[in-house]
């Protein structure tokens, strides 16, 4: 029996050592854009992405019951990440949910001040959970979710209002409290439907939307901060993923004269050949403009440098105003989390902006 047991573990120790050896592949390409998909459907068929590509609108059902046990509870990723952005204040609070671990991760960036904030509370298996994330990326009625810990408390509510999705979030803890709500009314949102292999096994199915109309209040560091005329928007992520995974998202929102303007730019070494898939685009007034061939001028080893990305009709440079790494690293799970916050410069056809605020996320990863 204690040899078996010995050979077990043995086994266990030579798969850890294993997938700790596995390469992330960081190349970033440019992309041409994946065909815009326009007939419903379904998002999977049998566990498998039915097609690539992007959406502007809510056109497929996602079903997570279509994906496996096993899966579920190991492989399945996924996360409801919520941002709202003034001139001078970037915050984020994400609900994560890897299946084994739950999370909530929240981040606030004062550029004026050079106040920043980040909490990220684990729930472990053996705790109860405290979310369910849902299958629909698009509110349908009214929800609420709640997230308690002696750390941090969240409440997270939905409902419709004469068809415009309405959504509200208060955060509290030790010195801080944000009360802000969210009003849906732009044209497009990015959908986008990414496979990481030939079957489409592996996937990523995601609505990124920008430019929501936003009011609350921020209270910090004995300061109040009211507003009336802010960007909110959501990054709705469900999929498998490769074990080693690397990830580079850009993603601001802000105002230039009578415009409102966000954009998502995405780079990441996973794209099957034949079916790559970007997730570049431009809101310009809650209208979607796709970017493609997108070249980044960067360096992985120092991020603290300007950034740069240029395309036709469009230029954009980023300056950090503060760096910030989260690492994991427990048996199977190696992850290193960077994301900066500073401001966007930049131009789109004849449109100019300026002091943006923003961030720039690299993920490596191993989960």
């Amino acid at each position: 029996m204690k040899s078996q047991i010995f050979i077990l573990f043995g086994i266990f120790v030579a798969f850890v050592v294993y997938l700790r050896t596995l390469e992330i592949n960081e190349q970033v390409q440019r992309l041409k854009f994946a065909p815009e998909v326009n007939t419903p459907g379904d998002v999977l068929k049998d566990g498998n992405l039915v097609v690539n590509g992007f959406a502007r609108r809510d056109i497929r059902k996602f079903d997570s019951s279509q994906i496996s046990l096993l899966n579920r509870l190991f492989r399945f990723k996924q996360w409801d990440y919520f941002h709202l952005v003034t001139s001078d204040i970037y915050l984020a609070i994400a609900f994560v949910d890897l299946g084994y671990v739950q999370s909530i991760q929240f981040t606030f960036y004062s550029v004026k001040n050079n106040y920043f904030i980040h909490k990220d509370k684990v729930v472990y298996p053996f705790q109860t959970r405290q979310f369910t994330l849902e299958d629909e990326c698009t509110l349908k009625g009214n929800l609420t979710r709640t997230f308690k810990s002696d750390s941090i408390y969240v409440e997270y509510k939905g409902w419709l209002h004469n068809g415009i999705e309405m959504r509200s979030i208060q955060i509290i803890f030790d010195g801080f409290d944000a009360s802000f709500i969210m009003e849906s009314h732009q044209k497009d949102d990015l959908f986008i439907l990414k496979p990481f292999t030939e079957k489409g096994d592996k996937f990523f199915y995601s609505r990124k939307a920008y430019g929501w109309h936003a009011y609350g209040s921020i209270k910090y560091d004995k300061q109040s901060h009211k507003f009336t005329k802010a960007n909110a928007g959501m990054d709705y992520g469900r999929g498998i993923f490769n074990y080693a995974t690397f990830w580079l998202w850009v993603s601001g929102m802000g105002f230039s004269q009578d415009h409102r303007i966000g954009f998502n730019l995405g780079a990441a070494g996973d794209n099957v050949k034949g079916k790559e898939t970007s997730d570049e685009g431009i809101f310009i007034d809650n209208e979607l403009f796709i970017l493609s061939d997108l070249e980044y001028s960067f360096d992985l080893n120092d991020l603290n440098k300007k950034i740069i990305v240029k395309g036709k009709d469009f230029y954009l440079e980023f300056i950090p105003k503060t760096t910030h790494l989260f690492t994991e690293d427990l048996l199977l799970i190696d992850v290193k989390f960077r994301q900066l916050i500073g401001v966007f410069n930049g131009k789109f056809k004849d449109i100019e902006f300026s002091d943006i605020v923003g961030l720039v996320e690299l993920n490596r990863a191993k989960w």
